[in-house]
């Protein structure tokens, strides 16, 4: 079994099993960040997921079965087999989001690594679909360009496992290409994280402005897309965004960190 955390759960409680070795436990360093390659369940897994299923939307004995038949006898999800090419070297920032157009939260983090960052992230919200959960990871440049990305989970009944890599003949979508080789940025419809990526590396000034299209994936899609996108900077953390294609204007405001502290309509940062 890989190394990590599995949950299990009861009508009563919800226990967290170690499936590591015993001394790796004994390791200072926690076993999800002793092996980076590979993540399961965590902590926020389980909070996010209570508090969208503990919503009006489901009796609590509902929620609690829903709970037991995901997590009962789960193992280590395999999210980047190439992951040990860009071991972790510090945590950098954190964030966590409510979601306003439907119920639902994220949490992100971003950590520097040899290579660059990593957007480490999990999204759970109520989907057309059912409840989802997806978690994403993002390998990028020192430039925060994207070098390859993996989503997986789940959208109602149907399980995700999105592998997205960009190379010089483009991008690949679960060895698809689609083009796009002079893209440098993914976008996840499914979370705010990402918008911090393309504005760190565009670094705007004040009254700057910069127009360039981005690959973007929205929740559950198996196709990637190119999607334009204009940001003017209308103040120290105040960004104009417009994205014509899906008609959705607005002015997004950051942390000083860099995350989306208001993304109108769709996100609000509780810390």
């Amino acid at each position: 079994m890989r190394h990590g955390w599995c949950a299990t759960a009861t009508p009563s409680r919800i226990q967290f099993q170690p499936t590591v070795p015993k001394e790796l436990l004994r390791q200072k360093v926690a076993p999800v960040e002793a092996d980076r390659g590979f993540f399961v369940v965590s902590h926020f897994d389980i909070q996010a997921g209570l508090a969208i299923l503990f919503a009006p939307l489901l009796p609590l004995h509902r929620a609690f079965v829903f709970l037991s038949a995901y997590f009962e006898g789960c193992t280590a999800t395999e999210l980047n087999p190439d992951h040990s090419k860009y071991p972790l070297m510090t945590s950098v920032i954190t964030a966590f989001w409510r979601r306003l157009d439907v119920p639902g939260h994220d949490a992100a983090s971003v950590s520097q690594t040899t290579h660059g960052y990593e957007l480490f992230g999990q999204s759970v919200f109520l989907d057309s679909r059912g409840p989802a959960a997806l978690r994403y990871i993002l390998a990028l440049k020192p430039d925060w360009s994207t070098i390859e990305g993996r989503i997986t989970g789940f959208i109602g009944e149907r399980r995700v496992d999105t592998h997205i890599i960009r190379s010089p003949e483009g991008w690949t979508l679960n060895g698809t290409n689609y083009g796009m080789a002079g893209v440098v940025d993914l976008d996840l419809g499914f979370t705010p994280a990402t918008n911090m990526l393309q504005l760190k590396r565009t670094s705007l000034a004040i009254n700057e402005t910069a127009n360039f299209d981005v690959v973007w994936l929205e929740a559950g899609d198996e196709e990637l897309q190119r999607l334009p996108q204009e940001y003017r900077r209308s103040s120290e953390f105040g960004y104009d965004y417009n994205s014509p294609t899906i008609d959705y204007r607005a002015t997004i405001v950051l942390t000083p960190s860099g995350f989306a502290a208001v993304y109108p309509g769709l996100w609000e940062i509780v810390r």
